[in-house]
């Protein structure tokens, strides 16, 4: 599970006029080879249009261009995630991160990314970090209960999943939630 975030585009990618946006973004990178935004709209549109390597492509160049610009690696992160190379997307969303700290959709995923890795040990750090920047977000409590349990920390794990169904007790994955509970916990 992945928090969307912000993606901005032009007004070509939100009229999902997506051939004639394509069709610009690809003229403006005639003009103008590094012309960042462009480079990373042309990557949204790619992305969205089910190419998503060629997306990494003109992301990872946008972020070459402009390495400040968080958007830029956010939307590479996510596109890196779509080709689950989870590494690589932990550390651009480390980077995002690092340029925009408040902002819970990079936390929440560079945690999900972590764990996708099998750094549970890290995912578990970006998770707490996720669930205090949004404790009221259900979705981080679970994956944190989560990685809490796959890292051996069964105790902690059942707090964070009684956290959960505290906030979510009519949940379609309620009942498996508590199955798991109780077999941590050997609660009947």
């Amino acid at each position: 599970m992945f928090v969307a975030g912000i993606r901005r585009g032009t007004a070509e990618i939100a009229d999902k006029d997506l051939a004639d946006a394509r069709v610009r973004f690809e003229q403006a990178l005639q003009r103008d080879p590094r012309d960042a935004d462009s480079l990373n709209n042309l990557g949204l549109v790619l992305e969205r249009l089910g190419f998503v390597d060629t997306a990494v492509t003109r992301f990872t160049v946008a972020v070459s261009v402009d390495s400040r610009n968080w958007m830029y690696h956010f939307n590479l992160a996510r596109a890196l995630s779509l080709q689950k190379n989870w590494n690589h997307a932990a550390t651009e969303y480390e980077a995002v991160v690092e340029l925009f700290p408040n902002y819970f959709p990079a936390q929440y995923n560079m945690a999900v990314a972590l764990h996708q890795s099998g750094d549970e040990s890290a995912a578990v750090t970006a998770f707490e970090k996720a669930t205090v920047m949004a404790p009221g977000d259900p979705a981080a409590h679970l994956s944190l209960a989560i990685s809490l349990e796959a890292s051996g920390r069964p105790d902690d794990a059942s707090s964070e999943y009684r956290r959960y169904l505290e906030m979510m007790p009519g949940a379609a994955d309620a009942g498996a939630v508590k199955a798991r509970l109780q077999t941590l916990t050997h609660e009947s």
